[in-house]
């Protein structure tokens, strides 16, 4: 008998398929099962395909990455089942306040910087570069807590100082390296992290173009533009060390949770999972070996 009955379609992409599906033993467990179509790849397709799992099978639960609970094969597709983020994700939360003209208040983009850089740094301390950080792979819970999702084409490293060569990811979120075709490291993902804090308060990408070429041209060249005047100093600042065009010179996610304003919403968010059962590390949920989904 099937452990999970799909509910719905939530996504589709070059990946596969996402579905909201259900606890069969359960009805109250939600989870999100990835299903991707393995049957006409070739070996490297299927290796790099597999490496989602490999990547989220390393990592312990984590407050603000999306929770990992099995992966397995079923009628020729590799399922990955992970928690369901209720609140969406960035991207579409932007969406709406372009809708309204309205900014989003400063606390609130400090807490989500904060609860990212919280995981980011867990990630880079696993020697994990995510390689794809954009406003779609930041995932909302039900209380409005930052989770890091989607590892499709995050990349282990040997060591924190070891580099990637293949240019990979999103393009309006690349940093200059990947750009020059430069071997780049953990510092990339804090520039994707950077083009996020911007687009929070400005409600727009740092760099447009009409094309690839333009946008890489951009992003290799042009003046990185100054946040809204209406956010504090300390948080322009900080957007501005994470758009260095020198990697070396980028703030690590380590000294991001150090510098004042993020630790002051890093110390709210320690305060309030000392006070709700609801926010933190909560027990792994125990999911079924059984290795089925019904439709």
């Amino acid at each position: 008998m099937p452990v999970y009955k799909k509910v719905r379609l939530i996504g589709s992409g070059s990946f596969g398929r996402a579905y909201l599906v259900r606890d069969k033993d359960d009805a109250q467990k939600l989870y999100v099962m990835k299903l991707i179509d393995i049957s006409q790849m070739d070996g490297k397709t299927r290796e790099d395909t597999f490496n989602e799992a490999k990547v989220l099978s390393t990592l312990k639960p984590h407050p603000f990455i999306v929770r990992y609970h099995q992966s397995y094969i079923y009628e020729d597709h590799l399922c990955i089942i992970m928690d369901f983020a209720a609140g969406g994700d960035i991207a579409a939360r932007i969406k709406e306040q372009k809708k309204t003209g309205q900014r989003f208040d400063e606390n609130l983009i400090k807490r989500w910087i904060a609860q990212a850089s919280l995981g980011l740094n867990y990630l880079h301390s696993m020697h994990i570069l995510h390689r794809d950080l954009k406003p779609q792979n930041l995932f909302l819970t039900a209380n409005d807590d930052l989770q890091i999702g989607d590892f499709g084409i995050a990349k282990m490293l040997g060591s924190p100082a070891a580099c990637a060569q293949t240019t990979i990811g999103t393009p309006y979120y690349l940093s200059p390296e990947i750009c020059k075709g430069q071997s780049y490291s953990l510092p990339s993902d804090i520039w994707s992290l950077g083009c996020i804090l911007y687009e929070l308060a400005s409600l727009t990408v740092p760099f447009h173009a009409n094309d690839l070429k333009g946008l890489v041209d951009a992003i290799s060249k042009l003046p990185v533009p100054a946040m809204p005047s209406v956010y504090s100093d300390d948080l322009r600042q900080l957007c501005n060390d994470m758009l260095n065009r020198d990697p070396s010179k980028r703030p690590t996610a380590a000294q991001i949770i150090r510098i004042p304003p993020i630790k002051e919403e890093i110390d709210k968010i320690k305060a309030k999972r000392r006070n709700s059962a609801s926010v933190g590390v909560l027990p792994f949920s125990a999911v079924r070996s059984s290795s089925a989904v019904e439709a």
